[in-house]
């Protein structure tokens, strides 16, 4: 997490690319846009198509969540489909 307020300030001001959003969550940039299609992270997409996320908004996230390893994480077991498109939870140990 950036400590320097002078950094702190011109994150928030900025319009962040994917990857640089993705680096600050840990994640790959296919994980960010599956995030930001679910819904999870809001994003504004330029006229090329490429998604674009507020600094404040992932500087806020970021602090809600400091003590969660993963930001985006959510409780409970994940649904898992098989083959035969039977649900099947599996539970986080």
């Amino acid at each position: 997490m950036i400590t320097d307020p002078l950094e702190r300030e011109a994150l928030r001001e900025r319009l962040l690319k994917s990857s640089e959003v993705a680096k600050f969550y840990g994640v790959t940039t296919k994980t960010l846009g599956n995030w930001i299609r679910a819904g999870r992270i809001e994003a504004t997409r330029t006229p090329g198509g490429q998604y674009r996320v507020r600094g404040a908004a992932v500087e806020a996230q970021l602090a809600r969540s400091s003590t969660n390893s993963n930001p985006m994480k959510q409780d409970g077991p994940a649904p898992v489909m098989t083959h035969q498109d039977e649900p099947l939870m599996i539970h986080p140990a």
